[in-house]
């Protein structure tokens, strides 16, 4: 195990240069510097070596320069030894952190040192290079320039999330810049982790070449929840596809600043490699309220809610640097999911207008929907992806078109309904059993989304109940009824065939082999589950057994 002293050595490979000055006052993680002369030159955003008592060199970052020659500085480690008086240091070097797939499978802090996290972690690493111990690792510039439009290329693929109403309605696709915006305790976290725990799924099925790598940052959490995430990852095998970027609510405001910054400087690593990256920001409110306790200390002039007047600048220079990079580029892609809280459904307080203005488009999660047991509680009318059906394979926008078509007259006419008017007619009952097929507890594969889905638009749930919709489908998804029964008379569509999935992708399901082997299917279950299934579970009277069934029901709503 390095000591704090040479970890430092090794991140920060520099050579002092120059003396800059003395510390004259430290504020916190916020140090100022006096200048030793007139003629001392220092540049925004590089590092500064301070000479600790203990012969160990700290290291600080340039944040403010005065009119009156003092540089205001960030304290990035050995805080607790620092004090006034003690020599500075210029290297004349931007800050940087380390970078590679080195740093899979990994737990660190914005400056890129290791969180010890447990003596069970893998010796080695997913795609490590032998050579990165003898030689040092690979650096990345922090605050690094967004891609040109030269660069870039439209965005065109998806990028799954496992969620069925996100994946249909609201598709995010591979370098787009997608918000999840919403109270506390709305399942705002549940939904970046659960994706990224999908895009294990997927790179299971896939070459090594195409996986797509993630970079979870945790700005302002508790050390619990951030371990929590770790087992999750853990235990579903995705964290040997993921570094995680820890910035905890007991670190330094100038950590937490800094730690988005930094996992993209890692996401952009993989990105020009020509990989897919996923990034998640949880969360950049608190980002913003470390930047605005950094200005505040640093005497720069608030604004509204006492933020900076360049706190846009803050999130659109980071999130500007996801992109779809061209062909002659490598044609890799950094896809962000920025997080951003809100307080009692605000969405027009500052930080969420302004990042909702950066972004490419919105999930807004309702408070009111969660309480109401809606997983994951996504308010279909206030979400947007500006992208839209371009992220989407020809099967999911097949069905998509028709299911926001559908959910939008449904909601319609449920306003209507609730007014006295409307009717039970076929929107309304297909709209209903859409939106419980929506509600899912985790992921689901793609074609265990679009199957129940594409059902329900052709009419094939028209005569199941709608309590029972949950499980029609995971009869449907774990039991696959006409093999069950010995009804099948397809020639090859089984929904445990998963190798069909990609066929069903590059077709869609309107083509003429695969729609009538689907419909044939969805008539044979449907069948089945109206005749030996909900029959029986209608004609279940005792108190015990209507229990078991209430119990056998939220237990569907589980697994799929």
């Amino acid at each position: 195990m390095l000591s704090a002293a040479r970890r430092g050595q090794r991140l920060f490979a520099t050579q002092a240069k120059n003396l800059i000055g003395s510390i004259k006052s430290i504020d916190g993680t916020i140090g100022t510097v006096q200048p030793a002369s007139s003629t001392t030159s220092v540049g925004n955003n590089t590092v500064l070596e301070i000479e600790c008592g203990s012969g160990t060199m700290a290291h600080a970052v340039v944040f403010n320069l005065e009119r009156d020659g003092t540089v205001g500085v960030i304290m990035l480690d050995h805080i607790r030894e620092l004090r006034s008086g003690l020599k500075v240091f210029g290297t004349e070097q931007l800050l940087r952190v380390p970078v590679g797939f080195d740093q899979l499978n990994k737990v660190i802090n914005a400056i890129g040192e290791d969180i010890p996290i447990s003596n069970f972690q893998r010796s080695r690493r997913l795609f490590a290079d032998n050579a990165v111990q003898a030689k040092g690792p690979e650096t990345g510039l922090v605050e690094a320039n967004a891609p040109n439009v030269v660069s870039r290329q439209p965005v065109k693929s998806n990028m799954l999330t496992g969620f069925k109403v996100i994946d249909a309605l609201i598709p995010v696709g591979r370098g787009q810049r997608e918000l999840i915006v919403g109270d506390r305790q709305t399942g705002k976290t549940s939904i970046a982790v659960s994706t990224i725990i999908n895009q294990c799924r997927v790179n299971n099925e896939i070459l090594s070449k195409n996986h797509v790598l993630s970079v979870y940052v945790s700005v302002g959490q508790r050390m619990s929840n951030i371990a929590r995430i770790h087992a999750m990852l853990t235990e579903y095998g995705a964290m040997k596809y993921t570094t995680i970027i820890a910035a905890a609510a007991a670190d330094p405001a100038g950590l937490q600043f800094l730690a988005p910054y930094s996992g993209t400087t890692m996401g952009e690593h993989y990105r020009d490699s020509g990989r897919h990256v996923l990034a998640v920001y949880d969360d950049l409110s608190k980002q913003a309220v470390a930047y605005r306790q950094l200005s505040l200390l640093l005497r720069r002039p608030p604004g509204r809610e006492a933020y900076p007047g360049d706190v846009f600048f803050l999130h659109s220079r980071l999130l500007e640097r996801s992109a779809m990079l061209s062909p002659q580029k490598g044609g890799g892609s950094l896809t962000s999911l920025p997080i951003v809280e809100t307080l009692s459904n605000d969405v027009t307080a500052y930080i969420v207008t302004n990042v909702i203005s950066i972004t490419d488009g919105q999930i807004y999660l309702d408070q009111k929907l969660f309480t109401g047991g809606q997983r994951p509680a996504v308010n279909t009318g206030l979400s947007v992806s500006r992208v839209g059906s371009s992220a989407q394979n020809k099967a999911m926008k097949q069905v998509g078109g028709r299911l926001k078509q559908l959910v939008n007259e449904y909601r319609k006419m449920a306003g209507e309904q609730a007014l006295g008017g409307g009717s039970d007619s076929p929107v309304m009952i297909r709209g209903a059993r859409c939106l419980q097929l929506f509600n899912q507890k985790g992921p689901s594969y793609f074609l265990d989304s679009l199957i129940p889905l594409y059902a329900v638009v052709e009419g094939h749930m028209d005569d199941v109940k709608l309590q029972y919709s949950k499980f029609y489908e995971y009869l449907m998804v774990a039991q696959d009824l006409p093999v069950l029964h010995g009804q099948t008379e397809n020639k090859y569509f089984y929904m445990f065939n998963k190798k069909i999935n990609y066929f069903v992708r590059f077709f869609g399901v309107q083509h003429s082999i695969i729609k009538t082997e689907l419909d044939a299917y969805l008539k044979t279950h449907t069948n089945i589950f109206l005749s030996y299934y909900q029959s029986r579970m209608q004609a279940l009277t005792s108190d015990a057994d209507l229990v078991k069934l209430k119990s056998l029901l939220y237990s569907c709503k589980r697994v799929c």
